[in-house]
């Protein structure tokens, strides 16, 4: 390996059931790493596999996390429990590495993914309790712009929906499809143009309250207060 080794970027995104990480030297992916699928929330041995994947990715092309320049985190909407972990996980290397951290929309990587096409392309992530997070997109061979912000949609109105919009529409978790970090190459402009979080502050987006306080707050009659 050359002594330059370009700009590299670390991505990571967990909003899903199925999570991704990916290395990028300047714009070209050169290593990637896809975690363990689950059918239902997030276990120990699920949260446990997002640092092994981060190891195993930068040792297969010869790097350390000291080789880092600047991390990107999936912010949700998506699970609570591996949005809240991925987001440690990113804000922990950019804090000891001193390296800034970025965010990108999960939705807006799942439609990274989707094949270019004049149709605009309506991205689903599911929100539990028979709903989704949906917004809409435009993609062009090296950009994609959010047409029509999130909002949830119930899972009966999504087919209804993207066929009234004439639109491609892609549910994260249906034949292995998810937000995939190595898209983040296609939108990295947008992305990097939206400048760093501030580390202090920073929080994913969860799109909702997590579904055992919803639960708690159902039984006790009354909102949880910190």
């Amino acid at each position: 390996m050359p002594a330059d080794k370009g700009v590299v970027t670390l991505v990571v995104d967990a909003s899903t059931y199925a999570g991704s990480v990916a290395i990028l030297r300047n714009r070209e992916l050169v290593a990637e790493r896809m975690l363990p699928h689950a059918s239902g929330p997030v276990k120990g041995t699920r949260a446990e596999a997002i640092m092994p994947a981060i190891v195993s990715a930068l040792q297969s092309v010869s790097l350390a996390p000291r080789d880092l320049n600047r991390i990107i985190c999936g912010e949700g909407p998506g699970s609570f429990t591996s949005l809240r972990i991925a987001a440690s996980l990113a804000k922990g290397f950019a804090h000891s590495l001193g390296i800034p951290l970025f965010s990108v929309s999960s939705l807006l990587l799942l439609a990274a993914g989707a094949p270019v096409n004049v149709r605009p392309v309506v991205a689903a992530i599911n929100a539990m309790r028979g709903e989704y997070f949906v917004a809409e997109f435009h993609g062009t061979c090296d950009s994609v712009t959010e047409t029509v912000a999130a909002r949830i949609l119930e899972e009966s109105e999504l087919r209804a929906y993207a066929l009234k919009r004439d639109a491609i529409l892609v549910i994260a978790g249906s034949d292995g499809v998810g937000p995939r970090a190595a898209d983040v190459s296609r939108i990295l402009d947008a992305v990097l143009d939206r400048g760093p979080v501030e580390l202090g502050s920073w929080e994913p987006t969860y799109g909702r309250l997590p579904e055992a306080q919803v639960r708690w707050e159902k039984a006790a009659g009354k909102p949880l207060r910190a």
